[in-house]
């Protein structure tokens, strides 16, 4: 089974959990969303109810995505506002999760460059980064 958590869950974070889950289904792999982050915490805890997660599991606040990584989540989907997913990405390696990260990846050339280091970092670790393309 793979254990996956969201920070973001507006409408295109929500999406990216729906695509996961029909992904494990059509290649046969249990997926299961455990953890939910947003900023707004009654947002994440709207998106448990629609996908099964316990409030307990839902962050909420400046630091919900630090919670969340704290959590047994393997696969972490990056997907809130883009100017925090430099800083999200950063904490997910440090906490040896595999990441999705939604296009764009980062607003700025530093918040790129944190994100190309954080790749590199990554490959050391043995973990997967993938971003959104469409």
């Amino acid at each position: 089974m793979f254990k996956i958590g969201l920070i973001g869950c507006g409408g295109r974070g929500q999406g990216a959990v729906v695509d996961a889950l029909e992904a494990g289904k059509i290649l046969g792999f249990e997926v299961r969303v455990v953890a939910l982050a947003d900023y707004f915490k009654e947002r994440a805890e709207r998106a448990g109810k629609r996908f099964d997660v316990p409030p307990e599991r839902c962050f909420g606040g400046p630091k919900g995505y630090q919670a969340l990584l704290e959590t047994d989540v393997e696969i972490v989907l990056l997907a809130e506002a883009p100017l925090f997913r430099p800083l999200h990405l950063e904490a997910a390696v440090r906490a040896g999760k595999h990441a999705f990260i939604e296009k764009p990846v980062a607003v700025d050339p530093p918040g790129c460059r944190r994100v190309m280091a954080a790749g590199q970092e990554a490959v050391k670790k043995g973990l997967v980064i993938t971003a959104g393309t469409e």
